[in-house]
């Protein structure tokens, strides 16, 4: 629900970051899990794709809401 509600706002900005950090956490936490689910060897070997899938999204998710907010350049209209 936080998803659909925030789909208009920019991703990574700070009225953005309560989504980032949800779906950060959440893909993380999952991930995790999965991960350890997988690597147990008690259940089918299909849990590695998804485990890797969730994986990838918490290092994305933790990419945008970890790394600094890239500097802005203003241009000659701004400067004025």
């Amino acid at each position: 629900m936080l998803n659909w509600m925030s789909k208009d706002s920019v991703i990574g900005g700070i009225y953005g970051r309560p989504t980032t950090m949800a779906n950060f956490l959440h893909f993380f936490a999952g991930g995790m899990a999965l991960l350890k689910a997988a690597a147990s060897g008690q259940t089918s070997s299909a849990l590695w794709p998804l485990a890797v899938v969730y994986a990838l999204f918490a290092a994305g998710f933790g990419l945008v809401a970890f790394r600094p907010a890239p500097l802005r350049q203003e241009t000659k209209d701004q400067r004025r």
